[in-house]
């Protein structure tokens, strides 16, 4: 089966070299991204311009996050497939506008994290609550104390708030659905057949949407010009109907496997193609774990030891999504959007060089490109990136009495450090004692 256009490219884009996706044999190439642990806004969005500055290149972000950190630096973007602002208030959860439009109720939920109100809300949901994160993250809870440590790990480790949501009992379905400029392109039922023990899915049932499904969503698809791809979570109850649980901003993980079912939503977004008037689909979709070669100018990741001396578990997360919810970036002023909501489709570097560019500091201007004279790789110190570290520890232990911050001056002597860790009020740490000397 032909899953994309013989003319088609398709470009992996991510933030970690641990992301075993990049090694799929479908991709033409990759661009791999500082992670979120680590990146500065104002150069991603420079270099996110570059990737697609030539009139035939699309970006489809897949990560919920990084669609809404599109949307806040770039507004409407003819070569971005993603929803917008405006588009994505409409989504946050509890998606009560969502609900409407399409005709089914949402579950029982509650945003009070009050202990007496938790309490309240666990004893009156007979089948166990959810605790769900604002951005990503989902725990069954059955008491208060379970809720609450759910949702403190989701606001340390994801950002934001969090609420609780009963659970409903049913058989979980998603609509993966595409839409460009707001015109419904196509959209699929999947009803999971199999699922991990995190309750992902593994086998899945293709069908077409129905068409009174098709028709309100095409309304609301058009009511919120809902631009790029999408998934709608719901439950099918064992009485029948539909209960809506959340809206995603991006195509599910499974929409490959929607593919080989023969329904291609990704390509029907870059090409703009609507749902075809027939066509046969395969009745679903299964996954088979298979061993590939890796793309040699990524080789293997090394995964660190743990102390358990076996090599730690991969992660669902290994593009560093939490990072980017746990520096709340989503707050943070969009400096390089000027007075339209939408970037200039053409690279801010053709306008001005990088050291000139006001949004930028020195840490950017340090790591010009590597000329004759200069060793690669070479050192740098990166003073104001140690500013940061030192300002995001000094937040995070503010509330710890007794604590200090210092610096190894063993560890690193570099006189320019030295004297910053000073200039921050941070106290020299050094391991070994100085012996006495005898008088």
């Amino acid at each position: 089966m032909k899953l994309v256009d013989a003319d088609m490219r398709v470009v992996g884009l991510d933030y970690s070299a641990a992301s075993s996706g990049l090694h799929a044999s479908v991709l033409d190439e990759v661009v791999l991204l500082p992670g979120w642990d680590e990146i500065h806004l104002e150069t991603w969005a420079e270099q996110v311009a570059e990737l697609i500055a030539a009139p035939d290149t699309f970006l489809i972000p897949t990560l919920d996050l990084e669609a809404r950190l599109l949307a806040q630096y770039f507004g409407v973007h003819e070569r971005i497939l993603a929803p917008n602002k405006r588009v994505l208030d409409t989504v946050t959860k509890p998606p009560e506008s969502v609900a409407e439009a399409l005709g089914v109720r949402l579950p029982e939920s509650s945003a009070d994290t009050d202990w007496d109100a938790v309490e309240r809300f666990i004893r009156h949901t007979p089948h166990g609550a959810w605790v769900k994160g604002q951005h990503y993250e989902a725990f069954r809870v059955r008491s208060v104390e379970q809720a609450l440590a759910a949702g403190r790990f989701v606001e340390r480790e994801w950002g934001g708030n969090w609420h609780l949501e009963a659970h409903v009992p049913g058989q979980e379905c998603g609509i993966a659905f595409v839409a460009r400029g707001g015109v419904l392109l196509d959209a699929v039922l999947m009803s999971k057949a199999i699922l991990t023990p995190e309750g992902k899915t593994w086998s899945g049932e293709v069908a077409e949407l129905p068409e009174q499904l098709w028709e309100r969503l095409r309304v609301y698809t058009a009511d919120v010009g809902w631009n790029g791809g999408g998934e709608i979570e719901t439950i099918r109850t064992w009485e029948g109907d539909m209960v809506l649980m959340e809206v995603n901003p991006r195509f599910p993980a499974w929409i490959h496997g929607a593919t080989t079912c023969g329904a291609n939503l990704p390509a029907a977004l870059v090409t703009e193609r609507g749902r075809p008037g027939e066509r046969r689909l395969a009745p679903g979709f299964t996954r088979v774990v298979e061993e590939i070669s890796v793309a040699p100018e990524l080789g293997i990741s090394s995964y660190p030891w743990g102390p358990s001396d076996g090599i730690n578990p991969a992660t669902k997360h290994p593009s560093g999504m939490r990072g980017l919810g746990r520096r709340d970036l989503l707050s943070e002023p969009t400096a390089l959007r000027g007075p339209s909501s939408a970037m200039p489709s053409h690279s801010p570097r053709q306008q001005q060089p990088l050291e000139d560019a006001l949004s930028l500091t020195s840490y950017e201007a340090v790591l010009e490109a590597p000329s004759e004279d200069r060793a690669t790789p070479s050192r740098q110190i990166l003073t104001p990136l140690f500013d940061e570290r030192v300002a995001a520890l000094r937040a995070r232990f503010a509330d710890l009495p007794h604590t200090v911050l210092a610096h190894s001056i063993k560890t690193c002597p570099h006189p320019e450090l030295l004297s910053r860790a000073a200039g921050l009020g941070l106290v020299a740490e050094a391991i070994t004692l100085v012996p006495a000397v005898p008088s």
